[in-house]
Formats: C-alpha cells, structure tokens, sequence
C-alpha cells in the first residue's frame, strides 16, 4: 500500500525516452525492459532499478536468441505469448463463429472487446 494506494506510479522506464512506461513497482519497470526493449547484444537495467542496488548487466552473443515462452493451440497452431492468451483462444475463438454482431454493419468478433474496440474505431458518433 506506501507504492500504490492513491500514488502516481513513480517508476519509469529508462530504456527509451520515447517510452511513457510507468509504474509503481521496479519489477514492473524491470519486466518491461526485459519483454519490451531487448537490444541482441547486451542487456542492462540501471542499478537503481535493481533490486540489490548493483549494477545489473548480463552479455549476450548474437546467436543466442531472448526466446520468450510461447504457448501454441493444438487445434490449429496459432501461437501466444501469454498461457491466458491461449485460454481466451480455445475457449472463445478456436473452431467457433463470431458471435457478437455489430449493430451498426455487418462485422462480426469473437471477442466483445473486439466488437467495442470496431465500434469505436468505424462508428466513432454511435456512442
């Protein structure tokens, strides 16, 4: 609760400064570094985002590949980096027609977020 409860987050990330990441945790800040800004080459996170406060550095030859894990459906191959990802997948999507119809036009989604996300995208005055 003294990170978060009612506080801007106060981490941000040093990686890139085009990069607005924020948030109130360092391992947040860490994780976003790792999965989002890899450089082949070497990997550095600033010491003051380390959680034993040293430098953190670790080198990586070219040919040894930042592979993340990757979860695929056994019904038709697709690949997702999240394990939850592919429950969404299987259970909503693999193997089914869309079932949320747009009022507005003929689309269709599988998912409801999709369906919002085209209404708001294509039918911007509908809401």
């Amino acid at each position: 609760m003294r990170l978060e409860c009612g506080k801007e987050p106060q981490f941000s990330c040093p990686a890139s400064p085009a990069c607005a990441y924020r948030s109130k945790q360092r391992s947040g800040v860490n994780r976003h570094v790792r999965m989002l800004h890899p450089h082949p080459l070497i990997h550095s996170i600033p010491p003051y985002l380390n959680q034993n406060h040293g430098p953190s550095v670790s080198l990586a030859s070219p040919t040894t590949s930042m592979k993340l894990p990757q979860y695929s459906c056994n019904q038709c191959g697709k690949i997702y980096r999240w394990k939850q990802s592919l429950g969404l997948h299987q259970r909503l999507e693999c193997g089914k027609e869309p079932q949320f119809q747009c009022p507005h036009c003929p689309h269709r989604a599988k998912q409801k977020g999709s369906l919002v996300k085209h209404i708001s995208n294509k039918h911007p005055n509908s809401f």
